[in-house]
C-alpha cells in the first residue's frame, strides 16, 4: 500500500481506512512516513498506545536518516500528545526542548514555525504579549512557505494572545480571519482547524462576549460532528458550557459538562480539568460550595482553580483568605495579561473591602479601572464599577457606592450576565439598607430573591431573603449583646474568625454563631455589609 493512499484517506477524514492503509504499508517495509501517518490517524481515533508507539518510532527513524527537521516536527507533536493524553508536562517539555535543539540553524522552516507556535501556546497563560510575538513569527513563516495550516492556526493564537493582552479589536479581527479560513476549507490539517475555532471561543470567554461565543460554539460543534472528532467536540462542550453558565442556562450547562468530563477522561485525560473546572464554577454559583471546593482543589495551582477557591472563601466569610488566594493568582498573571488580571483584581478588591481594608487596594482598583477603560468589554467595565462600589461602601461614601453599584448592575445586565447582575443588585440592597433606605433595600432584595430562585443561585437567594426579612427600622448597635458588639468590632478591624476566637478565648464555632446573630439582628447578609455598618457606627 502506497503512502499516497494513506495521505488521501487522511485528507478525506477516513481515519480508520487511513490507519489500516498505514499498517498495510508497514507490513511491506518499515518507513518513518508510514509510522508518522499511522500516528496521525490514531490521534483522530484516540488509539493512544499506537499513537505514541508510531510517533516515537517515526522520530527515531527520521533521526537515523539524519532528517532532523522531520524529527523535530514529530518531537513538537509529542509535546502536545504528552500534555493532552498523559497529562505529563515534564515529559512534554523534554520533547519540546529536543525539537528546539534539532532546529538550531533551521529557523527559516515550517518545522521551526510549529515549534514557535507550541512555545507561544505554553507562554500564553503567563505572558500574553510574548505569546503574541512568538505566534506572529510563526504566522510569517507560514505565509512565506505557503503553509495555510501553520499560518492560520498561528494567526488565531496571535489573536487570542492579543485579546488577553487587552488589544481586543485587533485580536478579534485576526481570529475572525483565521476562523473564516476554517469555514472556507483552507486547512488541510483538520485538528489545526478545530484548534483555531477553539481559540476564537476562548477569546470570547476572556472578554465575556457570550453572545458571539454562543454563535461560534454552534459552528464548532457542527465542524466536530462533520469530521468525526469526539475529543475536540468534548473540549468544545466545556467551552460551550462556560457560555451557558455565564448566560444563565445552568441545566443545559450541566448536561454539556457531564458529557464532556466523561469523554475527556476516556479520550484526553490531560484535558479533563477543563470540564472539572467548569463544573466547579457551576456548583459555586449554585451555592453547592463544598462540592465546588473539592473540584477546585484538584486544580488549585491553576489560575481558574485559585480564583474559584478565593471566591468560595469570600462567600464563606473569610475575606483574608480570599485576598491571599487572589494575590497569588495575580502574581502568576503578567502585567500584559489584562483579561486574566481583571478577574483576580475584582476578587481581591471585594475581599479587602469585606475585611475593612479597602484603603490597602487603591493601586489594584486603579489598575482595574484602567483595564476597563482600555479593554472593549462591557463585562470588565461592570467588574470595575462593582469593585469601586465595594470600596466606596467600605469607606462610608454611600452616594458613590450606590451610583457605582447601580452602574455595575446595569452593565452586567447589558452584557447578558444574570448571576453577576444579581451580585451587584444584592450589594446595592445591602448598601441601601446600611444607609437607612429600608423600603428601597427590601424591594431590591425581594427582586433578587425571585430572580436568584429562577436561576438556581441558592447562596444569593438566601442572602437576599435574609436581607429582605430584616430590612426594617430598628437595626441598630443597641440591639446587639455586649459580646456581639465586641465580635463585630473585631470583624471591622479585619480579624479572621480564627483570630477573634483566639483573642476572646472561645471556639470558632461560637464566633460564627455570634456573627450569624449579628447579621440577623442588623438585617445584614454579608461580612462586608457588617464591616460597613460597624465603621458607620464607630465600632471599628
Amino acid at each position: 500500500m502506497s503512502i499516497e493512499t494513506v495521505r488521501t484517506a487522511i485528507l478525506k477524514g477516513a481515519w480508520k481506512a487511513a490507519a489500516q492503509s498505514a499498517r498495510d504499508s508497514l507490513a511491506g517495509g518499515e518507513t518513518a512516513e508510514a509510522h508518522e501517518l499511522l500516528g496521525l490517524a490514531c490521534w483522530w481515533l484516540s488509539d493512544i498506545e499506537t499513537l505514541f508507539e508510531s510517533r516515537e518510532r517515526a522520530y527515531r527513524l527520521y533521526l537515523d536518516r539524519n532528517e532532523v527537521r522531520r524529527a523535530a516536527r514529530i518531537a513538537t507533536w509529542l509535546d502536545w500528545d504528552y500534555r493532552a493524553f498523559r497529562g505529563a508536562p515534564a515529559v512534554a517539555n523534554g520533547w519540546l526542548r529536543r525539537a528546539r535543539r534539532l532546529l538550531e540553524g533551521q529557523h527559516d522552516s515550517i518545522e521551526y514555525g510549529w515549534l514557535l507556535l507550541r512555545e507561544a501556546d505554553a507562554r500564553l497563560a503567563t505572558d500574553a504579549r510574548g505569546a503574541a510575538a512568538g505566534a506572529a513569527e510563526a504566522v510569517a513563516l507560514g505565509r512565506r512557505h505557503r503553509d495555510p495550516d501553520l499560518e492560520y492556526i498561528a494567526l488565531s493564537l496571535e489573536g487570542l494572545a492579543r485579546v488577553a493582552a487587552g488589544e481586543v479589536s485587533e485580536g478579534m479581527e485576526q481570529l475572525d480571519e483565521a476562523t473564516a479560513a476554517v469555514v472556507a476549507g483552507e486547512f488541510t490539517d483538520r485538528s489545526a482547524a478545530g484548534v483555531a475555532c477553539c481559540h476564537l471561543i476562548t477569546a470570547c470567554e476572556l472578554v465575556r462576549d457570550f453572545d458571539r461565543a454562543g454563535q461560534w460554539c454552534g459552528r464548532v460543534k457542527e465542524y466536530c460532528a462533520r469530521w468525526d472528532h469526539p475529543p475536540l467536540f468534548a473540549v468544545c462542550r466545556t467551552q460551550y458550557a462556560g457560555v451557558l453558565i455565564s448566560s444563565g442556562d445552568w441545566k443545559a450547562a450541566e448536561r454539556e459538562l457531564d458529557s464532556a468530563v466523561d469523554e475527556l477522561a476516556r479520550l484526553r485525560p490531560g484535558w479533563v480539568s477543563l470540564g472539572s473546572l467548569g463544573l466547579a464554577e457551576l456548583r459555586r454559583r449554585q451555592g453547592r460550595l463544598e462540592e465546588a471546593a473539592e473540584l477546585f482543589e484538584k486544580s488549585a495551582t491553576s489560575p481558574q482553580g485559585g480564583l474559584g477557591l478565593a471566591a468560595i472563601a469570600l462567600e464563606q466569610g473569610v475575606p483574608t483568605e480570599a485576598e491571599r488566594l487572589g494575590r497569588r493568582v495575580l502574581r502568576q498573571a503578567s502585567p500584559g495579561n489584562h483579561t486574566a488580571r481583571a478577574t483576580a483584581l475584582e476578587l481581591m478588591i471585594l475581599a479587602a473591602a469585606a475585611s475593612g481594608r479597602a484603603d490597602t487596594v487603591r493601586a489594584e482598583l486603579d489598575e482595574l479601572e484602567q483595564l476597563a477603560a482600555g479593554v472593549e468589554s462591557e463585562a470588565i467595565r461592570a467588574s470595575a464599577r462593582l469593585a469601586a462600589g465595594a470600596v466606596a461602601a467600605a469607606r462610608g461614601d454611600t452616594s458613590a457606592a450606590r451610583t457605582a453599584l447601580e452602574d455595575a448592575a446595569t452593565r452586567f445586565d447589558r452584557a447578558g450576565l444574570p448571576y453577576d447582575c444579581l451580585r451587584a443588585r444584592l450589594m446595592l440592597a445591602e448598601e441601601l439598607q446600611t444607609e437607612g433606605s429600608i423600603v428601597a433595600a427590601a424591594s431590591e432584595a425581594g427582586a433578587v430573591v425571585k430572580q436568584a430562585r429562577r436561576l438556581g443561585a441558592k447562596t444569593l437567594e438566601s442572602r437576599a431573603a435574609a436581607l429582605g426579612h430584616s430590612a426594617r427600622p430598628g437595626g441598630a448597635p443597641s440591639s446587639l449583646t455586649r459580646r456581639e458588639r465586641e465580635v463585630l468590632t473585631l470583624v471591622a478591624r479585619g480579624l479572621t474568625n480564627r483570630r477573634i476566637a483566639g483573642q476572646l478565648g472561645v471556639s470558632q464555632h461560637t464566633i460564627h454563631r455570634h456573627l450569624a446573630n449579628v447579621f440577623t439582628r442588623l438585617g445584614l447578609s454579608s461580612r462586608a455589609a457588617a464591616v460597613a455598618f460597624a465603621l458607620r457606627n464607630n465600632l471599628g
